[in-house]
């Protein structure tokens, strides 16, 4: 086996905003990241006579292996375990680069996430690093919402318990 990695978008790392340091607002971006094919138009797999369309965000990486550009692919210690490291390449951008570049909430705010996947627990742990002092997690998997409680949720709700299991749905 090769390096530890763990893959994020992909970037041109070229142009004005990439260079700038944003590559998040790379000029290239839709093409490198949605289009599911490389820049030239052809597709990154093929299947007998079929173009096999991936490249989501730069990567298919939903198998044994994974096609990735060496600019997504961030190398990481090989003492750390990948399962562990895997949410970090998306959902821990996602959820706390919302939270701290979009949402840019003040200490003593509120904070409300629904769903509590990759996405969802790192908005709870920026909202909290943040200052929320109100964080309110809705999701219908119990484990998350025990999990978010000792990660900085003040409150969760789980949208599918009736009445009749409790006199409330909220829980703090």
């Amino acid at each position: 086996m090769g390096d530890h990695v763990v893959l994020s978008f992909d970037s041109c790392r070229e142009c004005a905003t990439c260079t700038a340091g944003h590559p998040v607002y790379c000029e290239l971006f839709a093409a490198l990241n949605y289009f599911g094919t490389r820049l030239d138009g052809t597709a990154t797999m093929g299947r007998r006579d079929e173009d096999v369309h991936g490249s989501w965000f730069g990567q298919s990486s939903f198998g044994a292996y994974a096609v990735a550009s060496v600019r997504n692919a961030v190398k990481v210690d090989d003492g750390v375990p990948l399962d562990i490291l895997g949410p970090l390449g998306c959902g821990l951008m996602t959820g706390a680069g919302t939270v701290f570049n979009v949402l840019r909430p003040a200490p003593g705010q509120s904070l409300g996430v629904f769903g509590l996947g990759a996405v969802g627990l790192s908005a709870v742990m920026a909202a909290k690093a943040a200052g929320c002092t109100t964080i309110v997690a809705v999701d219908v998997n119990p484990e998350r919402l025990k999990l978010e409680t000792e990660l900085g949720a003040t409150h969760v709700i789980d949208p599918a318990r009736t009445k009749d299991d409790s006199p409330t749905n909220v829980t703090s």
